[in-house]
């Protein structure tokens, strides 16, 4: 008896001393993607690496929006966000100086789609200008210098705004605006599950933007730190299932 309640008072000390992080998570496919309130996608495969691979901490997702992020964070509902970077709204919403941003743990991009076309090249999207788009609501692309404006991207940009990346490919491919941006590694995943639109779609060959998927947290975080960080990426670059995760991704 008094062997299990040693025991016991050793598993509650473990458990204890384990760390609780929270994870804000907006939707954007294919890292994190939202379905009656239920999160799929890399970042809950990633989360359950990270679980897997330490005892100090444990992480938990919190779901959030592409606008709403910001509020939520100055409100202390997450501790930390992956795919994100500080270009990305955050000094807009005067949180940028607050923030630390560790090293990419992940890199992709954006491309532009349009419908192929006879006579379509990837010359197509050398001249955006009077070309109708379609893209995200809340994201911030490189063409249009990081302003997500609903208004400022209508009139200055001719582009609409969605909730769906699905909405952007049905858009396109239905050829009813002139060009969509989306993530490359969402299209891979698009092709290799709807092999058939692969000759229907033409993407270009360059980036509107880079991606370089970092941790953002808190400068005066008291939870992690930036060795902590940057230690969990080391890991997370040297965990097999991670690799085979990233293959996954950019496969074309």
């Amino acid at each position: 008896m008094i062997k299990l309640f040693i025991l016991l008072l050793f598993v509650t000390s473990a458990i204890a001393e384990t760390q609780k992080v929270k994870i804000g998570a907006y939707p954007f496919p294919p890292y994190v993607e939202v379905k009656d309130n239920k999160i799929t996608g890399v970042l809950p495969e990633i989360i359950d690496i990270l679980n897997e691979s330490q005892t100090d901490f444990h992480f938990s997702l919190v779901l959030t929006s592409a606008k709403r992020r910001y509020v939520d964070f100055k409100k202390s509902r997450f501790d930390l966000m992956l795919f994100e970077d500080l270009s990305w709204g955050w000094e807009e919403a005067r949180l940028k100086d607050k923030l630390q941003a560790s090293s990419a743990f992940l890199k992709s991009g954006e491309v532009f789609i349009t419908a192929k076309t006879k006579g379509k090249d990837d010359s197509f999207f050398k001249v955006l200008k009077n070309k109708t788009k379609i893209g995200m609501l809340g994201y911030h692309y490189k063409f249009a210098a990081f302003n997500s404006d609903k208004a400022f991207l209508k009139y200055n940009h001719y582009m609409t705004v969605t909730d769906s990346h699905e909405s952007i490919m049905k858009t396109i491919l239905n050829d009813r605006k002139d060009i969509g941006i989306i993530s490359k590694d969402y299209l891979n995943l698009y092709f290799e599950k709807n092999p058939e639109t692969k000759k229907q779609i033409l993407a270009s060959s360059f980036y509107d933007q880079d991606y370089n998927h970092r941790i953002i947290y808190p400068k005066d975080s008291k939870i992690v730190s930036k060795k902590i960080v940057e230690d969990l990426i080391a890991k997370l670059k040297k965990n097999s299932k991670f690799q085979s995760l990233k293959k996954r991704l950019t496969t074309n």
